[in-house]
């Protein structure tokens, strides 16, 4: 025997009678009995009838399934947790197997966590405008007020509930890992050690593949956070693109990546300076890298630190028309190299360091980082093309002579304390990256070709782009979350598409009803 489906009257009238009791209208006295009669009439109508039929609306499931991809990984993991604690509080009966299908379907967003708490029983609270009545008005038409009860004028369960969605999310359980491993002398050395003893492969394993894949798992767990935090470092590597041409050319990280890291911003000669800090920041940090690692004993041939120089040389020299320059940029570095130090076959650490801090000085200042060598050619167009030729090969001569410098020391350093060198690897790396860059931001701050003297060319200054683009990428995670946990709290169960229908389920398993 087929049933009659449900009607709207019949869903609004139990409705109205389950809020009569949540809403205290029920005499405390006669609130029990009260319960036990909706619980027998609602038992009876599902006997009786099938649940209504409902119309889907396409802007309703549009907006559920944004919502849904947008919260999908922040709702598996507050899901649970808050199932967990309704539990824990005694209102296991407000948990549904429904809020578990809506968390795994990521076109469907998860109850939030106001909504967990308000089936917990616990009261809304103040509103903003309780606190600040000036803000608000009752209509919210007035220029300078928001509406009394709208989206900007949150309960205390409210904004409780927004905490809750921001830290139960993988934002926020980054940030908490992050605090939580903050204090990193706590770790042992051996540990330490471990930690970073194949930090040299780090390029290698950071390849354009690995980015692929880490860019792609963060738009899955937030994408808001993802497109924010990518315009922003875009705009930001757009005032910095010659600067990054020239720290990668060198096998260095892009310089907007390093200048990023640590929160710089602002114009050509500002952003200059600041890579010096960093690189005198670096310094340090390897200074105390060296100093904690015992290396007493540890020395490399001489002949080895100067033998790929050597062989650059030589095959620049068998270059048609570059014999006579490479002879002489050979007698330059072998009179240089000469004197730094005299008369040691073996090196030690000390030595390397300070080969390599002298070659990578030499280097930056003959052009050996860029593709135009200072010490000739579009400084002094009156040479000739062979002592052009010469001060390329003589730059690029001093970069080989560093990088290998460097190299050493980083193996020696390894050897007496494994993980030591992949420590100073990195710092180096970065050392390289500024330093390849300073000659692109001195440039740049030169010639000022990006100013126009025209208002509507303003985005194009380097400290309006550096400075928006910092702080949309920083600022990505909080903003994505507060969004996100905003519209929750205010439109989640309509975009979640909760019927009268659902809505009167929800409630009467609230009551212990039940669900069929």
């Amino acid at each position: 025997m087929s049933k009659e489906p449900m009607t709207a009257e019949d869903v609004a009238d139990l409705q109205d009678a389950v809020r009569a009791l949540k809403d205290g209208r029920v005499p405390p006295d006669k609130r029990a009995q009260y319960a036990e009669a909706l619980k027998k009439t609602y038992a009876q109508m599902m006997e009786e009838m099938d649940p209504p039929e409902e119309n889907s609306h396409l802007g309703q499931a549009l907006a559920s399934a944004g919502m849904g991809i947008a919260d999908y990984a922040g709702g598996l993991v507050r899901t649970p947790v808050m199932a967990a604690l309704a539990a824990l509080a005694g209102r296991g009966d407000t948990v549904h197997v429904q809020d578990f299908k809506d968390a795994a379907n990521p076109l469907k967003p998860a109850p939030s966590s106001g909504e967990w708490l308000e089936r917990m029983g616990v009261p809304p609270g103040k509103s903003l405008s309780d606190a600040i009545p000036g803000l608000y008005s009752e209509t919210g038409d007035e220029w300078t007020k928001f509406k009394k009860g709208g989206f900007m004028d949150p309960t205390a369960r409210g904004a409780a509930g927004a905490g809750l969605d921001m830290a139960l999310s993988p934002g926020g359980l980054s940030v908490v890992k992050a605090l939580r491993s903050a204090p990193a002398n706590t770790m042992t050395a051996v540990e330490r050690q471990a930690a970073l003893a194949e930090l040299r492969n780090a390029a290698i394993r950071d390849s354009a593949k690995k980015k692929f894949i880490k860019g792609f798992m963060s738009a899955v767990q937030d994408p808001a956070a993802a497109l924010q935090g990518g315009m922003g470092r875009k705009l930001y590597e757009s005032a910095l693109t010659t600067a990054d041409l020239d720290a990668m050319k060198n096998g260095g990280r892009a310089a907007s990546e390093v200048l990023r890291e640590n929160n710089a911003w602002g114009g050509d000669r500002s952003l200059l300076e600041q890579s010096k800090l960093i690189r005198a920041k670096k310094a340090a940090e390897i200074r105390d890298i060296v100093d904690s690692a015992n290396t007493e004993g540890l020395t490399v041939p001489r002949k080895d630190i100067r033998m790929p120089t050597t062989e650059y040389l030589l095959e620049q020299s068998n270059v048609p028309g570059q014999k006579i320059p490479a002879q002489r940029a050979w007698n330059t570095v072998s009179r240089e190299f000469s004197e730094m130090p005299r008369d040691k076959t073996q090196l030690n650490l000390d030595d390397l360091l300070q080969l390599k801090d002298t070659y990578q000085g030499k280097a930056a200042s003959t052009g050996g980082y860029s593709d135009v060598p200072a010490a000739a050619g579009a400084q002094r167009p009156v040479l000739t093309e062979a002592r052009k030729k010469e001060a390329e090969i003589l730059a690029k001569a001093y970069a080989t002579q560093a990088k290998t410098a460097r190299s050493a020391a980083e193996n020696l350093l390894d050897s007496a304390s494994p993980g030591a060198g992949g420590e100073m690897w990195s710092r180096n790396r970065d050392i390289g990256s500024m330093i390849a860059a300073e000659k692109a931001l001195d440039a740049n701050a030169r010639s000022k070709s990006w100013y126009s003297g025209e208002w509507r060319h303003a985005a194009r200054v380097p400290a309006i782009r550096t400075g928006v683009g910092l702080l949309l990428d920083k600022t990505a995670p909080a903003t994505s979350n507060l969004l996100r946990s905003s519209l929750l709290e205010n439109y989640g169960k309509d975009i979640r598409q909760l019927s009268p229908w659902e809505q009167l389920q929800l409630e009467m398993q609230g009551l212990g009803g039940n669900q069929q």
